[in-house]
């Protein structure tokens, strides 16, 4: 299974994916390259971002935050 499955899969399954999960969960570093395949042909998969703020022991950063867009 190609990382752009396991992305697509992981998005049907959750709902959701941070860069984070991404690496622990499917030990995928680069998920932005994979989210632009997944929006792009052939797939037009619709693929929303949300930024978070969250606190890390620095201090701050925010945090995208890959979703499915759901059509009514």
């Amino acid at each position: 299974m190609t990382q752009r499955e396991q992305v697509k899969e992981y998005l049907e399954a959750k709902g959701s994916i941070t860069d984070r999960q991404a690496y622990r969960d499917l030990g995928i570093r680069r998920l932005s390259a994979r989210i632009w395949e997944l929006r792009h042909a052939p797939y037009f998969l619709p693929i929303g971002t949300e930024y978070k703020t969250v606190k890390t022991r620095a201090g701050k950063t925010v945090v995208g935050v890959y979703y499915l867009i759901k059509e009514s």
